[in-house]
C-alpha cells in the first residue's frame, strides 16, 4: 500500500526514472505514463479488481475521494488495502516475467560451453591435462638455508678438528642444528663456532 501512495514501486515511470527501464509505458495498455494513479484508477488490466472493490465499499474510488473513503470505516480501509496489495503482487509477477528471457528448449552444446535454458551462454573452462609426478620427487634434497648451513658446518668440521674429536663434534652439531632454527641468531652462532674452531687449532 505504501508503494501506491508514494509511487515508488512497480510502476514503469518510477522504474524508468531509476534507470532500470528505458520506457515508462504501461506493460498492459501501453499508456505513456504508468504511475500509481494510472494503475489504480485507469488501467484496463485491473478493471475487474476495481469493480470488486466498488461493490464492497459501495462507491467508485477516484483520486479525489480515495483518502476520505478509507477514513470512513475500517472495513473500507481493509478493502482498499487488499485491492492495492493485490495489484502490486500482480504487477511484480508480470514485471519479473517480462525481464525473464524466453525458454530455448533443451540445452544445446557449444564448442566452448553450454547454452542454458534461459538463453544465457555459460563458458566452460578447458580441462587441465593431468600431470604424472614422479613418486620419488619429494625425496630429492632441496637447497634450503638450513641444509646449506649444515653443509658448511660439516666441511669446516672435517677440516678444522682432529680425528679423535669428530664424534664429540657430531654431538655438538646435533645441538647446533636446533639453534639454527632461529634465523635471527644463525649468523651469530655460525661466526662464534668458526672463531672457536680457529682458536682451538692455533
Amino acid at each position: 500500500m505504501t508503494q501506491c501512495f508514494t509511487g515508488h514501486g512497480v510502476f514503469m515511470q518510477y522504474i524508468a526514472r531509476i534507470k532500470k527501464r528505458v520506457s515508462s509505458d504501461c506493460m498492459y495498455c501501453e499508456h505513456p505514463c504508468d504511475d500509481a494513479e494510472h494503475t489504480l484508477f485507469h488501467c484496463p488490466r485491473f478493471e475487474e479488481e476495481r469493480e470488486n472493490v466498488k461493490k464492497e465499499i459501495g462507491s467508485e474510488i477516484k483520486t479525489e475521494n480515495l483518502t476520505s473513503i478509507m477514513l470512513e470505516a475500517s472495513e473500507k480501509w481493509e478493502s482498499i488495502k487488499k485491492y492495492m496489495e493485490e495489484i502490486i503482487k500482480v504487477k511484480e509477477r508480470d514485471e519479473r516475467k517480462g525481464r525473464r528471457p524466453k525458454s530455448t528448449g533443451r540445452m544445446r552444446m557449444h564448442p566452448n560451453g553450454n547454452l542454458t535454458r534461459l538463453g544465457r551462454f555459460v563458458p566452460v573452462a578447458p580441462a587441465r591435462p593431468s600431470v604424472q609426478r614422479c613418486p620419488r620427487a619429494r625425496r630429492h634434497v632441496r637447497c634450503t638455508p638450513r641444509f646449506i648451513v649444515l653443509a658448511v658446518y660439516t666441511i669446516v668440521l672435517l677440516h678444522s678438528t682432529a680425528i679423535n674429536t669428530i664424534f664429540s663434534e657430531i654431538r655438538r652439531a646435533a645441538l647446533f642444528t636446533k639453534i639454527v632454527l632461529n634465523r635471527a641468531t644463525t649468523l651469530k652462532v655460525l661466526s662464534l663456532q668458526i672463531s672457536t674452531w680457529w682458536l682451538i687449532d692455533k
